[in-house]
């Protein structure tokens, strides 16, 4: 059967979130899933120490990074409006980027407030010494 190319984006997220809690799994992690959508996490991750609440993002491939947005939308009968996480709501997020077949974890502590941006190439020979640089072998699930 043939790769499908044209899904929408709520499968293409499903897929995410099904190669996540694969390699979650692989790793030894136990995964649970909250009942319903109301929740702000995807899933809970337990290491056998500490319980995580984890929110799951779709990154895409753009200069050499791995970026993914850290908001997410509401939809109600006014339409839909774009929302940020409130901060204490979850404890990290977990980037995967179909075009590289690659996980990423990222506490939500370090993660800023509007997008991750993961480098996976090494920058422009100019901005190789920024020490603010986010190199993705650090963060690699």
């Amino acid at each position: 059967m043939p790769k499908q190319t044209n899904m929408t984006p709520k499968a293409k997220g499903e897929l995410t979130e099904a190669n996540v809690l694969t390699r979650l799994m692989e790793l030894g992690y136990t995964v649970s899933t909250p009942f319903g959508e109301n929740c702000d996490y995807d899933f809970v991750v337990d290491d056998g120490v500490e319980l995580r609440r984890v929110q799951v993002k779709t990154g895409r491939k753009e200069d050499g990074k791995v970026v993914a947005s850290l908001s997410r939308t509401r939809v109600n009968s006014k339409g839909s409006t774009r929302v940020h996480y409130e901060e204490g709501s979850i404890d990290a997020f977990v980037v995967y980027c179909h075009e590289t077949d690659s996980a990423y974890w990222i506490d939500a502590d370090d993660a800023g407030t509007v997008q991750i941006s993961i480098r996976i190439e090494p920058p422009h020979e100019r901005h190789q010494s920024n020490p603010n640089i986010n190199w993705a072998e650090e963060y690699r699930l």
